[in-house]
């Protein structure tokens, strides 16, 4: 496989990056770029009809999924110290095949040696009795904001190497309808000279991916061994730097119980004072320990933002040939585009005229359901108003009918039972009755009567007779 040469480890040394130890050199890379295509393809870039042959064969290779490489990582400062060499010139890769892609630049980003200085050996750091503490502690600060800088940059690349993957399924998916249109395919014998050539790319960038995730396990290790290491010198220092404070509190209140205890005039009075004021002392050593914590932090984003605002400034500096490419496959991207708003703004004015027949049209109708309108209203307030004459006169109409049947129950109420031979005929019987029904009253009464005095008769006669028997 080509990436053998490429994906050999060397061995680590400890104050020494995998990465770097791994990286080959921008000469070592030329050699082996020579070595690996058989001094075949020259260094220089093509010129003339070679280069003109070389952009139309750069389609082909973007619709097969090759990676643009990120402007983002070839104008920062990693990139040119990362010992990747110049960029190919064309899109057909028939130049400068040893270099390696993103990844690796990406990779010499999280280099221990870059984040910890040139020559600066790493084994001191775990050392936590060292003399110069002081000057350690600027050092480990530095090193943790050159660390985040390049962190950030490390993101900033990740970005741009989503943003350039997308731009190239993009450019594919425009590759793949142009050939859909146009009906035409590359030749056989190219689309399989691409194919193999694809493969070896693709064999030779797994070996890498491989590579580069040992290298970052490695990193991630020995990183990992350095936190350890600084977190306990941090926890130590934690524990001195709180019992000092906890020792220098307790002398002043001892020395200040002593000097205030007779100013107060009592023991319990300084206690009370002096614990007051240590209180108040204490919350102020904790908003200035906040304020320096925020202080530091606005102190690192302040070099961060400057870090990537000259990374920005230099990327605008470093513009190359594979950029102006990139460009020009948007541009004609864009023109594609321009040409399809083009047919859509045909379509949209040919819409456009069939809706302005289409509203004459309705204007004309609504001019005419107007003017019917307006006839129709004048009806309407014609009807309007001999309904309002005819409303009148039904209220008139039924005043008079209520005065008259008001009238007609007056003089029925005045005339009694004449004219109504029914009522007369009635009333003649019910006083037939009523004479019939008095005189068996009287009757009933009379015999009620008689029947009364028997009785008495009849209940004097038993006294008498109870009166004659013995007792």
């Amino acid at each position: 496989m080509e990436g053998e040469g490429v994906g050999a480890e060397a061995p680590v040394h400890p104050g020494e990056s995998p990465v770097e130890a791994a990286a080959p050199g921008p000469v070592a890379e030329e050699q082996a770029a020579a070595e690996e295509a058989g001094d075949d393809r020259p260094p220089e870039e093509p010129a003339g009809e070679e280069a003109a042959a070389e952009e139309e064969e750069a389609e082909p290779e973007h619709s097969a999924g090759t990676e643009p490489p990120s402007p983002a990582a070839e104008g920062t400062p990693e990139a040119e110290a990362g010992a990747a060499p110049e960029a190919p010139t064309s899109a057909s890769f028939t130049e400068g095949e040893a270099e390696e892609p993103p990844p690796l630049q990406v990779g010499e980003v999280l280099s221990p040696r870059a984040s910890w200085g040139e020559g600066r050996p790493s084994l001191p750091l775990l050392e936590p009795g060292s003399p110069l503490e002081e000057e350690e502690e600027e050092a480990a600060a530095a090193e943790q904001r050159q660390r985040a800088e390049l962190t950030e940059q490390y993101r900033l690349l990740l970005a741009e190497r989503q943003r350039t993957r997308r731009h190239n399924g993009h450019l594919q998916f425009k590759l793949s309808e142009l050939f859909r249109k146009k009906g035409e395919e590359p030749p056989r014998a190219e689309l399989e000279e691409l194919v193999s050539d694809k493969e070896q790319r693709y064999a030779r960038y797994l070996a890498m991916l491989e590579e580069l995730r040992g290298q970052l396990a490695q990193q991630r290790a020995w990183y990992q061994l350095q936190i350890d290491a600084l977190a306990q010198r941090c926890a130590e220092k934690l524990d001195r730097v709180n019992a000092d404070w906890l020792a220098c509190q307790a002398r002043k209140k001892e020395v200040t119980l002593f000097t205030m205890g007779r100013q107060l005039g009592g023991k319990e009075a300084a206690v009370k004072e002096v614990e007051h004021i240590q209180a108040k002392e204490q919350r102020k050593e904790n908003e200035m320990s906040e304020v320096r914590l925020e202080n530091i932090k606005l102190q690192h984003k302040i070099e961060k933002l400057e870090a990537s605002l000259k990374a920005q400034e230099e990327l605008a500096e470093g513009l190359h040939l594979i950029d102006f490419e990139q460009l020009k496959i948007e541009n004609q991207t864009y023109n594609e585009k321009i040409e399809e708003r083009n047919e859509e703004l045909l379509k949209l004015r040919k819409k456009i005229t069939n809706t302005v027949q289409v509203l004459t049209q309705l204007k004309e109708k609504l001019q005419f359901v107007e003017a019917q309108n307006q006839d129709q209203r004048a009806q309407l307030m014609e009807t309007e108003a001999l309904v309002a004459q005819k409303r009148e006169i039904l209220t008139k109409t039924k005043q008079a009918r209520d005065s008259l049947r008001v009238h007609n129950l007056k003089l029925r109420q005045k005339c009694g039972l004449l004219g109504s031979e029914a009522l007369l005929r009635d009333f003649e019987n019910k006083v037939d009755a009523a004479e019939v029904l008095s005189q068996r009253l009287e009757m009933l009464k009379r015999h009620h009567a008689g029947l009364t005095l028997t009785c008495k008769a009849v209940k004097k006669k038993i006294k008498e007779a109870k009166s004659f028997l013995p007792e």
